[in-house]
């Protein structure tokens, strides 16, 4: 399901934004696992997560940047 929202002043004005339900994307979002799956992860964690789909990829990067910003800013 796509969100938006529009951040700045006025009606026409601002930027447009766009969000994504990681939880509605299907194959490429958020994906059950079993109980074994999900234990196997905590033992080995450098496996990576199994509930997350493809689309992860930009969220951890998106993360990742936003995590060096508040460093920078220290």
């Amino acid at each position: 399901m796509l969100r938006r929202k529009r951040f700045g002043k006025g009606k026409s004005g601002g930027t447009p934004a766009w969000g994504f339900d990681l939880d509605l994307m299907g194959e490429l979002g958020y994906q059950p696992c079993s109980d074994e799956e999900w234990n196997a992860f905590l033992l080995s964690p450098d496996q990576g997560d199994p509930r997350k789909g493809p689309f992860y990829i930009i969220i951890d990067g998106i993360e990742e940047q936003e995590r060096e910003k508040q460093r920078a800013m220290r």
